[in-house]
């Protein structure tokens, strides 16, 4: 297993994600850490794409939590990280509706109005 953690580490690895993000856009965003400030992120795209992978964790837990063998404090331990969770799944979609949203709504109107 650390064989292909050391391969993915690579200098060469790290290099064509650079150049892959520099030239089409794409961004793996399975191997960046997941902002804990969701204010940070400005970019409607960035946001859904880490917003996608909060809803993925959460369908992942709560599939784990259908597993016949966990003991209720195992149950439990699902439970709030599934809470913590949607927590945060909440903080993403206040931020990128009241925030983003809104911002590009106004740049919109700023545009249209400079045309009248």
């Amino acid at each position: 297993m650390s064989r292909n953690i050391d391969k993915a580490n690579s200098i060469l690895a790290t290099y064509q994600e650079q150049q892959a993000e520099k030239n089409t856009g794409y961004k793996d965003y399975s191997r960046f850490k997941r902002p804990k400030n969701v204010n940070k992120i400005n970019s409607i795209e960035e946001s859904n794409q880490w917003k996608n992978q909060v809803v993925r964790e959460i369908k992942q837990k709560i599939d784990r939590m259908y597993d016949l063998t966990l003991n209720d404090t195992q149950l439990l331990e699902i439970n709030d990280e599934i809470n913590e969770l949607i927590i945060e799944l909440n903080k993403w979609n206040y931020h990128i509706t009241n925030h983003l949203l809104k911002k590009k709504s106004n740049q919109k109107k700023i545009w249209f109005h400079h045309f009248y």
